[in-house]
């Protein structure tokens, strides 16, 4: 795994879409899950880093799309992690991959999972996908934004994947305005020194763009 700051890494080799790692005291909270086939991937991982399966207390879930939801049912099985999603991705999960959790939670905006990290806010950023959320860390100034964000090689093509590319430039505004100081993207490197500054930046050419 590669350390992005103390308690937060992210797991290689995932080919598309990132899924991050977040340690607390009772154990870790994966966000997202990857590919299809990348579970083992992801348990690999943990385990070179010296986490067992059962390590894994919470795994989120941003979104439904393929690249983040793939492994999850692979992850699930071998921790039986509580599963934490906003109602419309859970509903979009399938039964099966529901039961293999050990138990579930909906979260909605504002909600704060007060477990993970000290703190995490639940933002819902539906412009790239209905019932996709972003989570933010407001003493670390720390958001993770699912795929609201993406830069490197996707960042041209990103708008055109969004849902709704009126309301991801509303979702992007709203995001710059908690001035992160870290932002951990969908698809691609951090962000950070500037980062509020690209999210307003990335919201006015996504509008100048239709």
């Amino acid at each position: 795994m590669l350390a992005i700051s103390p308690d937060i890494w992210t797991i290689r080799a995932m080919l598309v879409g990132r899924v991050y790692v977040l340690r607390d005291a009772d154990g870790l909270t994966l966000v997202d899950a990857g590919l299809w086939g990348r579970g083992g991937r992801i348990l690999e991982a943990l385990d070179r880093d010296g986490y067992a399966p059962e390590s894994v207390r919470r795994v989120i879930v941003t979104h439904h799309d393929l690249d983040h939801v793939g492994g999850l049912d692979t992850v699930l099985h071998a921790t039986r992690a509580e599963l934490i999603a906003s109602p419309v991705t859970m509903q979009r999960l399938r039964r099966g991959t529901r039961a293999l959790a050990r138990e579930s939670r909906t979260v909605t905006d504002g909600m704060i999972l007060r477990d993970i990290l000290g703190g995490l806010a639940v933002i819902e950023t539906p412009g790239h996908r209905q019932g996709h959320i972003s989570l933010w860390q407001p003493e670390r100034g720390v958001l993770i934004a699912g795929d609201a964000v993406m830069t490197g090689a996707l960042s041209r093509v990103a708008p055109w994947l969004a849902h709704d590319r009126s309301q991801l430039a509303h979702d992007l505004d709203r995001l710059s305005r908690l001035a992160p100081q870290l932002v951990l993207p969908g698809h691609g490197g951090v962000l950070r020194r500037g980062a509020g500054v690209w999210l307003s930046s990335r919201a006015a050419r996504i509008r100048g763009a239709y």
